[in-house]
């Protein structure tokens, strides 16, 4: 097979062979776990390494070749935009619902995707069936191409492909504080649902596709530039490749919650009952209160906000509203009052001279240090052992 082998190529290879394994592997843990975000990661990987191969393979001498190598290299598919961008709005939806499905409402994010494949299925028809065999002049590549060999790297459908992706990051960003309340109101241990590995994940993405349109502006603005400065920007593109394998494949968290997070908004609960009046929410407030006295459901690390409403024999809409209105507190903050409280209650009790401070925060219900010291910090103004130390100088 041929591959030339030189410091533009080799340098190129690892890139592209990690983007298509880890794509390969993310597909089998796919078939193993069925977790639809692995679906969508193995094609953003999978894209991304066929994006990669493009410049890697004009330099392993594929373009110059002038026989079926050359040929592949015009009509395989291998400008990714168009299909970028949707992909990586579904694996942003499908890591922050386990019920993502696509529905007919997702379709209209298919239609430029669909239009790009059937642009490519075109231009092959109409060059293999109406100018086969190919003129071998310097038009025609020596024999390889046809004349509507490269319809899909004009500059309408370039420039539509970048307008098509850095739509989708944008919305994919706009979503993500939406995501952020989301958590807030019904997970009380949320640092596992922290998605800033997803959005440093989204800024490699989005370098790496920023530097390759510089590059094409360039060139359309002021003049067509030499090959090897345009693999500047596809290495850039690889060296950041493995920042996203990195964030997306070894991400391993939301193993313990059953996320179904809706971008657009939320959705109303089916069959929910409406607390209308100040009679409904004192009921409910008080059910609360002696549910939290009693069986202290805040000692379980993994309680939701649906949880707790099962627990009450209610809903998380009513749930949520009793909450709101009557503590002006998100679930989080609600329900860690209740852990700070308890660990309070614990250290005045001696609890720390035997137990470390974090086990004692375990035992009262958070699953982090992280999550414990932020709680803790907003409800007492001191850190554990500043606060601590105010109690012994007390004494």
């Amino acid at each position: 097979m041929l591959f030339v082998f030189n410091m533009y190529s080799a340098l190129l290879l690892p890139a592209v062979i990690q983007c298509l394994l880890f794509a390969f592997l993310s597909a089998l843990r796919l078939i193993r776990e069925k977790r639809k975000s692995d679906l969508y990661l193995a094609l953003l990987l999978l894209v991304t390494g066929i994006k990669l191969s493009f410049w890697m393979l004009g330099f392993a001498g594929w373009y110059d070749s002038h026989d079926g190598y050359t040929t592949f290299m015009f009509y395989f598919p291998f400008s990714i935009y168009l299909t970028a961008g949707p992909l990586v709005y579904f694996y942003f939806k499908s890591i922050t619902n386990i019920h993502f499905r696509l529905t007919k409402k997702d379709w209209p994010h298919l239609v430029l995707p669909f239009l790009f494949i059937l642009l490519i299925l075109v231009k092959y028809i109409v060059d293999f069936t109406a100018f086969y065999p190919f003129p071998a002049t310097v038009d025609y590549q020596f024999g390889t191409r046809g004349p509507y060999a490269e319809l899909d790297k004009s500059h309408l459908v370039t420039l539509l492909g970048f307008g098509s992706f850095f739509f989708y990051l944008l919305l994919t960003l706009k979503n993500i504080p939406k995501y952020k309340q989301y958590v807030s109101e019904n997970f009380a241990n949320n640092d596992q649902l922290n998605l800033g590995w997803f959005q440093y994940m989204l800024l490699a993405i989005f370098l790496g596709v920023f530097i390759l349109f510089g590059f094409w502006l360039w060139e359309w603005c002021y003049g067509e530039i030499t090959y090897k400065v345009d693999w500047y920007g596809y290495i850039a593109l690889g060296i950041l490749s493995y920042y996203i394998v990195n964030n997306g494949y070894y991400f391993r968290s939301r193993q313990l919650y059953q996320l179904d997070f809706v971008p657009a908004a939320a959705l109303p609960v089916a069959g929910s009952a409406i607390v209308s009046s100040v009679e409904d929410q004192d009921i409910w407030r008080e059910k609360l209160d002696r549910l939290m006295e009693t069986t202290k459901p805040f000692l379980r690390p993994e309680l939701s906000l649906t949880d707790l409403a099962t627990l009450l024999g209610t809903n998380k809409t009513v749930l949520s509203k009793v909450i709101n209105s009557n503590y002006r507190e998100n679930f989080n903050d609600y329900i860690n009052r209740y852990r700070v409280n308890q660990f309070i209650e614990k250290v005045n009790k001696g609890a720390h001279d035997e137990l470390t401070l974090l086990s004692i925060a375990y035992d009262c219900g958070f699953n982090s240090k992280a999550t414990f010291n932020r709680a803790f910090k907003k409800m007492t103004g001191k850190t554990p052992k500043m606060f601590i130390k105010g109690q012994e100088t007390q004494e």
